[in-house]
């Protein structure tokens, strides 16, 4: 079940967080800045709430990079759900998310959210122009969590557009515009898709309304039996709206189902028992077929309940995104008590350790090294975000070769890999590991005491692997073997005479 939702917005506050520009056409360009919207207006009389989005826009070497994150909470008492009725029919009710537990109302999720943004230039000729981005997975509205889409590069000639909704400028004004500085002047949610699955499983699970029903049902047929078998005129239950579509779910609903079903169990479990002397031999079938039919209409609606799936999206199959790293745009700082991270404008981020080193102005490359002559162990490194120090990898390595040979080749080399191997300009692409974990085979004969010999050649096997950035996924590339220098032997003599 999908349904578009249309976001009208009438007044921002923005908060504008404005960043040094790199002069050089060489490096990144970036630009930053976050607005709030406190008052969001309905969409088709079923959302309500309100939203935060951060767009991140940079050019790197000559491409057009953006980025969206998006966080939104939503108004209880004037948004709107659908539940399914749960009784074969197919439909479902609408509730107000208000009557739903307050537990329970953050399974509701939008997504595929667009987000038009108005972005001021520095050219009089055209002073306005409009960006559309999907904020991806914006994750559940609790108004607090960040959610990130995947970064893109859309082409120049695809980027920016002079009017809402009209075409797209040529590639030669979306750079000429963009190079001119821009400014946020408006954001507004144009469009976005709801998805109610996992409410609407969660609905399943807690509700006892389907069986109420079935309940109900069995009791009358039962009543009816009777009076048909005995004379005896058992009350009929009619006030009870077998049909779910009137049925309204209040915070107490799972309290209140709870409470009829164990009326209508009570009331069949009696007319189930009716004394023998009240049961004659003039027309005993009607009752005896209730009796029969009673356990196949309880089981006929749980069947019914069990089978029955949500047939929206789960928000599980849509794509997870990540927060952007804009390349180029950390850089390093010796201090008196340290190496720093720092961005262009001179902010300090983090101070690095021995084990550390930064790559392509991107990411931290964090390395460990555990022996393994004696017992296995693992030779780690870790990705890390130079911002905040956040932890965004880890990949373990076994050197698992046990055994008491006196010359072991263990090793873990990092080596960045850019793009067009430009190492000032180009974009850190990937990261290209080297595992050694074997000592090989040795060439040639060992050293002798007081040989002179200073070093023996090996033939030792590396296994090789690389890390895609900013995906951080690992493919392997295989083994090679190289060769490499070990020094040996006791290489200083006394002399005699």
């Amino acid at each position: 079940m999908f349904r578009d939702v249309l976001f009208r917005v009438f007044s921002l506050g923005f908060l504008i967080f404005a960043m040094s520009l790199l002069s050089s056409p060489a490096k990144a360009v970036s630009l930053s800045f976050q607005s709030s919207d406190i008052d969001l207006d309905g969409c088709h009389i079923t959302v309500n709430g309100s939203w935060d989005v951060e767009l991140k826009l940079y050019s790197l070497m000559g491409e057009a990079i953006e980025s969206t994150r998006f966080r939104y909470s939503l108004n209880p008492g004037l948004t709107y759900v659908s539940l399914p009725a749960l009784d074969g029919s197919h439909s479902y009710f609408k509730t107000s998310l208000k009557e739903i537990p307050s537990n329970a109302r953050n399974l509701l999720q939008l997504y595929d959210v667009k987000i038009r943004f108005r972005l001021k230039t520095g050219l009089l000729e055209k002073p306005f122009v409009y960006l559309i981005s999907d904020v991806g997975n914006p994750g559940k509205p609790d108004g607090k969590t960040w959610s990130f889409n995947v970064p893109g590069s859309p082409d120049w000639g695809r980027f920016l557009t002079g009017e809402p909704g009209g075409s797209y400028l040529s590639a030669s004004d979306a750079k000429k515009l963009f190079a001119s500085g821009l400014e946020l002047a408006e954001a507004t949610i144009v469009s976005c898709k709801l998805t109610e699955y996992e409410l609407q499983n969660w609905y399943k699970s807690n509700t006892k309304w389907p069986e109420v029903r079935a309940m109900h049902k069995a009791y009358n047929y039962l009543s009816e039996a009777i009076r048909r078998s005995t004379g005896l005129n058992p009350p009929i239950y009619r006030s009870l709206h077998v049909n779910s579509t009137v049925h309204t779910i209040r915070d107490s609903v799972i309290e209140d189902h709870d409470k009829w079903l164990r009326m209508f169990q009570n009331k069949v479990k009696k007319l189930e028992n009716l004394p023998d002397r009240f049961i004659t031999d003039d027309n005993p079938k009607p009752y005896q077929a209730a009796l029969a039919e009673v356990p196949k209409i309880i089981a006929k609606i749980k069947d019914y309940v069990g089978n029955w799936h949500s047939s929206d999206v789960d928000p599980s199959s849509l794509p997870q995104g990540y927060p952007p790293q804009v390349p180029g745009m950390y850089q390093l700082e010796e201090k008196d008590d340290g190496i720093w991270v720092i961005d262009s404008s001179g902010t300090r981020f983090m101070k690095l350790t021995g084990y550390m080193e930064l790559l392509g102005g991107t990411h931290i490359i964090e390395t460990f090294y555990m022996g393994c002559s004696k017992k296995p162990g693992v030779q780690t490194i870790k990705v890390i975000n130079p911002q905040n120090g956040d932890l965004l990898k880890q990949f373990d390595f076994p050197c698992n070769r046990v055994g008491k040979r006196a010359h072991r080749f263990e090793a873990l080399n990092v080596e960045p890999v850019y793009q067009n191997e430009d190492k000032e300009a180009g974009e850190l692409k990937a990261i290209k590991l080297q595992v050694i974990n074997d000592s090989g085979k040795q060439l040639g004969a060992s050293p002798k005491r007081c040989s002179g010999m200073k070093a023996v050649n090996f033939d030792v096997r590396a296994h090789n692997y690389r890390v895609e950035l900013p995906h951080l996924t690992l493919k392997d590339l295989g083994e090679t073997t190289i060769r490499l220098q070990r020094s040996l032997g006791d290489a200083f003599c006394l002399s005699t005479g």
